[in-house]
């Protein structure tokens, strides 16, 4: 299974998790300002904070001396305990919470004698437990009256309360659970919420997104929230596409800038450091001081988010952005183009071969199953490809065929669901990778985002889109599926099987292509986000500043506004770190020992940018890492000569997928290439007429170090290769290439991967899909009707893979 550079941390939070010594940790870690609040009144208590205990504010409400009949709880997690009773007669318990946690024994009581004002509003995304109301009402015959509220109920919203004399429990929706007027506090809540999920990216990314996802969902509901609603979207893409590279995806191998990492970072960076030493100055006045006044203001005109560096780094990443997006276009061409040949051999193998399979077969259930596969595997390309809303009834419809045979066997049942889970995954993945574009539509004017939103909301980003891995299981259900038919000889069988597996493979690198380019994609909002709230923030954010007054408490918004444009300010030396560290493990296969968290101060992420500096474009320095070393590649071949490569470059272009291993790079690993040439046996040309080959990558990659097995993506490699062939008896000397006929060839133009190319740490590997194709225009008099077949020349260099001599 493909590694990542994104496997190092554990994606999820542990099954038992101490919420309250997490959230604690954290926002000590962290230095998070305001992370929790409690106001009570007479008629209000008001309570925020990552973790709640219910019966701690019952407590707390009954130490004020207060008697408040409307209680807001906004919370991540909220703990109702054991024995705990929480009495509403004429009161409201409203509560905002991603997730309750609620013990059997404990219960609202709902009394509704007196008035019928009693209500209890839940709005949570996950419960564990289910939690009871009990309404008392007037009439002695009818009560108590029990609801139970499970996390079906409450999610996103539930209500119960008295309508016309009768407790009844009804669902609401975000839109109805909005306060009437939006208070600091919620939106504190909210913020909060995007913070800690921000913190959380590195140690603990599945809980992160979760909250993420609570601030997306909760946020889109208020049009004030623009802001927060597209970063949130934007970071639980991110992190979900992230989540999938650990499992089989592809890592992005970003272009890197030099200038980002040597002048602008330098004057960046002692920006950033101002910034966060007056903020740290700041943050520790609990009442204002004339000083604290002018550090506030001092804040509030730094604009970190304007410097050229952070320009600099939004162009980058538009650039991998782009770059990325161009990756994924070329493997759905290739899958496109692999989809006609494998329909093209599917149709004679369903209507000659499986007809004869069917008389032959002794199980009526492999029929069904290889029947199955036939039809699924066009139906699955065509949804991959956005070829035709039939698709995905084509593809149940194939499922239902298996399905029906899965009693009588336990190859259909599992080749069923092995179906059903390739066609969730690609469906999700192709939902998640339109909704970063949509994220990424966006982020290039906020202002005009609003129409968006709609579109953006309904998208589940923490649906399961490791489609790679799933493209893998149904090559292997397949193949064994079609061992019978092949072993007896029907016609096509061994022919679909070839032909489905090179779609399995465009397949799985479409899907690695479109993580990869939602990484990447999402790199890019969040830089571009970060600046453009920070700029619509600007003035609301002045407001805040002229109102503080010296013996006052700092304004809880103001604080945590300063707070977040702190994180900002890191974050964009960030994402220059985890760009360097993925451009690194490509070149080096192992994680850099550059290893950046977001609760990092900035001089902790400029002692990692000032390491890195020092050896990101010295490849020595990174070749001194192995053992052995690598060794050069100075002729290593690979021919192609099946009928439909041949037919095709005949027709002038044609695609070939080198696998990994290929044949001739059998005990060697971490292969890079620097020169790649195509010469074609069987050409012919007028005397001296130059042949020009353009060669092009996928820009998905794969490669192998110690046993393990990688997945990059990048930008698209293009290169022209041009040469001429003379005779032998011409006896021109150095020829670079000998013809099986005799016939020579020289080289006009190489293709080597130049030093414009060479950027940071990339060099392409040969593992990818190739398209050739000669361009009529630049091979006038050129006739390729004879060709035989077609030979890649690489040259690079590689490491010879590990061995035990024996007795050693």
């Amino acid at each position: 299974m493909p590694r990542s550079a994104l496997q190092t941390a554990s994606p999820s939070a542990p099954a038992a998790t101490d919420w309250a010594t997490l959230y604690r940790d954290l926002a000590s870690e962290g230095q998070i300002p305001q992370a929790s609040g409690a106001q009570i009144d007479a008629r209000n208590a008001v309570f925020r904070s990552m973790y709640l205990n219910l019966a701690d504010l019952k407590q707390q409400i009954a130490a004020s001396g207060m008697q408040p009949t409307h209680v807001t709880v906004y919370a991540d997690v909220l703990t109702i305990p054991a024995g705990l009773s929480w009495p509403l007669a004429a009161a409201v318990l409203v509560v905002y919470a991603r997730r309750i946690e609620v013990d059997p024994s404990a219960a609202v009581l709902l009394d509704y004698r007196a008035s019928s004002s009693a209500a209890l509003l839940l709005f949570c995304d996950e419960m564990q437990g289910a939690l009871t109301a009990r309404a008392v009402v007037s009439s002695v015959a009818t009560q108590p009256v029990t609801f139970v509220v499970n996390a079906a109920s409450a999610d996103p919203g539930v209500i119960i309360h008295s309508v016309n004399g009768a407790p009844t429990m009804a669902p609401l929706s975000r839109a109805n659970g909005l306060p009437l007027a939006l208070d600091d506090e919620f939106e504190l809540a909210l913020n909060n919420a995007f913070i800690f999920g921000t913190l959380l990216v590195d140690e603990q990314p599945a809980l992160a997104l979760s909250i993420l996802g609570w601030v997306k969902d909760w946020s889109g509901a208020v049009p004030a929230q623009l802001g927060l609603f597209l970063r949130s979207a934007s970071l639980a893409t991110l992190l979900s596409a992230q989540i999938s590279a650990r499992a089989n995806g592809a890592t992005f191998v970003p272009y890197l800038s030099a200038d980002i990492y040597t002048q602008l970072a330098d004057a960046y960076v002692a920006q950033a450091r101002q910034y966060e030493s007056d903020y740290m100055a700041l943050s520790t006045q609990q009442a204002v001081s004339q000083q604290g006044i002018a550090l506030a203001q001092a804040l509030c005109d730094n604009a970190v988010y304007q410097t050229d560096y952070v320009n600099g780094l939004l162009a980058q990443a538009n650039l991998n952005c782009v770059n990325a997006n161009a990756a994924v276009a070329a493997a759905l061409a290739e899958l496109n183009t692999q989809q006609l040949a494998t329909r093209n051999v599917s149709i004679d193998f369903q209507d000659v071969g499986l007809p004869a399979y069917e008389r032959a077969a002794i199980a009526k259930a492999v029929f069904a199953i290889v029947t199955g596969i036939a039809t699924f595997g066009a139906a699955i390309v065509a949804i991959a490809v956005g070829d035709g809303a039939a698709a995905p009834a084509a593809a149940d419809g194939a499922i239902q065929t298996v399905k029906a045979v899965s009693d009588a066997s336990k190859a259909a049942a599992e080749m069923a669901d092995t179906m059903k889970s390739l066609k969730d995954a690609m469906e999700a993945l192709k939902a998640v990778y339109e909704l970063s574009a949509t994220i990424t539509e966006a982020a290039r004017s906020i202002q005009d985002a609003s129409g968006l939103v709609a579109k953006m909301q309904d998208i589940d980003t923490g649906a399961d889109i490791d489609s790679a891995t799933q493209w893998d299981i149904f090559l292997v259900k397949s193949t064994d599926a079609l061992k019978e038919p092949i072993d007896k000889g029907i016609d096509y069988a061994s022919d679909y099987l070839q032909a489905l597996t090179i779609q399995c493979i465009y397949g799985k690198a479409l899907a690695q292509a479109q993580v990869a380019a939602i990484q990447a994609a999402q790199q890019y909002a969040a830089i571009s986000l970060q600046q453009q709230t920070a700029q619509q923030q600007q003035a609301r954010l002045q407001a805040l500043v002229a109102q503080l007054r010296a013996g006052a408490a700092p304004s809880a918004l103001m604080m945590q506004q300063f707070y977040q444009r702190y994180l900002d300010a890191k974050g964009a030396l960030y994402s220059a770190l985890q760009n360097y560290r993925a451009s690194y493990f490509y070149w080096a296969l192992t994680p850099s020992t550059v290893q950046p968290k977001v609760v990092d101060t900035v001089q902790t992420l400029e002692t990692g940018l000032n390491a890195l500096t020092a050896v990101a474009l010295d490849k020595a320095n990174a070749l001194t890492l192995f053992d052995p070393p690598p060794q050069a590649i100075s002729d290593k071949t690979v021919v192609v000569t099946d009928a439909a490569t041949v037919a095709a470059i005949r027709s002038g272009a044609a695609d070939v997928a080198i696998a990994l291993p290929a044949l001739p790079f059998l005990g060697l690993e971490r292969v890079r290439l620097d020169t790649i040439r195509v010469w074609l046996d069987g050409v012919r040309a007028p005397y001296g007429q130059r042949i020009s080959v353009r060669i092009a990558s996928s820009g998905s990659y794969a490669d192998r170090r110690a046993g393990d097995d990688y997945a990059f993506s990048s930008k698209p490699l293009a290169r022209l290769f041009e040469y001429h062939v003379k005779p032998a008896k011409s006896a021109d000397p150095n020829p670079a290439w000998a013809f099986a006929n005799g016939d020579l060839g020289y080289i006009e133009l190489d293709g080597r991967v130049d030093n414009e190319v060479k950027y940071a740490y990339f060099a392409p590997t040969p593992f990818s899909a190739w398209h050739l194709s000669l361009p009529v225009e630049l091979n006038p008099g050129v006739d390729l009707s004879a060709v035989s077949s077609v030979t890649f020349q690489f040259q690079g260099s590689a490491i010879p893979a590990a061995f035990n001599v024996k007795g050693s």
